[in-house]
């Protein structure tokens, strides 16, 4: 009797749980339903945003686009000896990206003043000017005492208007200038600002080397070299035999 007693309670205590099961199978099933249609509905959502940003994008102009942004932007010196190939470094650097080039502007600090004094009404007269003054003065001056010509502060404004309406695409490369902390500080007061040096350093020999062999074709203007080395071919017989182009130098 005790035996089955105890049979009959174990039965009435179980009972309630058979009945739980599937209560909570009908618990889990809704569950799993909602978050079916929840992940449906994020899907949706996600593809009808897909869609809208495509047709954006082709909607819209590419300049538009924020993945049409300038890659770099070079604002840069370079400085080197004479004979140095600073030119030659320049011209590659020049050459359009799709050439290896960087597709940079490079100007020299004469360039700057012709173009002002060609195209500008008020700059010009005043690099005219004193051009004309440093040649006077330059006349009676012995040895290196001569004038500088134009000012620091007018070669900072005529170069500020030079890149403003040239407008170079990626940058540009000014050979030679500032040398001095007055001509660099009067740049930056014009809103020029240097973020690159290059300095091409070269063995005194192989200056020599580079400036003796040079040979210049004056009637095509085009430098050669004798051995074919810095970047120049080597000259035709008519031109080897030539002197080397006159070197300007400041004794």
């Amino acid at each position: 009797m005790g035996c089955a007693s105890s049979k009959a309670a174990h039965a009435e205590t179980a009972q309630p749980d058979d009945r739980k099961e599937p209560e909570e199978a009908n618990q889990k099933q809704e569950r799993d339903q909602e978050e079916e249609v929840n992940q449906k509905q994020e899907n949706d959502q996600e593809e009808a945003s897909e869609k809208q940003q495509h047709s954006v994008k082709e909607d819209s102009p590419q300049e538009d686009s924020p993945a049409v942004e300038q890659a770099f932007y070079v604002q840069a010196a370079i400085y080197g000896p004479p004979g140095s190939n600073k030119s030659n470094l320049c011209e590659q650097l020049t050459k359009p990206t799709s050439d290896g080039g960087l597709g940079l502007r490079h100007f020299t600090i004469g360039e700057v003043q012709r173009l002002a004094m060609r195209g500008h009404a008020t700059l010009g007269p005043k690099v005219k000017e004193a051009m004309a003054a440093k040649f006077n003065k330059d006349k009676g001056a012995k040895g290196g005492n001569k004038s500088a010509g134009p000012s620091e502060e007018l070669n900072a404004q005529i170069l500020a208007w030079v890149l403003e309406s040239q407008k170079p695409d990626n940058g540009w490369i000014l050979d030679g200038y500032p040398t001095t902390p007055e001509q660099l500080r009067t740049l930056k007061e014009e809103g020029i600002d240097i973020r690159h040096a290059v300095i091409v350093e070269t063995k005194d020999e192989d200056l020599i080397r580079l400036m003796t062999g040079r040979r210049m074709d004056l009637e095509e203007s085009k430098i050669y070299h004798l051995e074919g080395i810095g970047g120049y071919e080597i000259p035709p017989e008519a031109v080897q035999d030539l002197p080397p182009p006159l070197l300007s130098l400041n004794v």
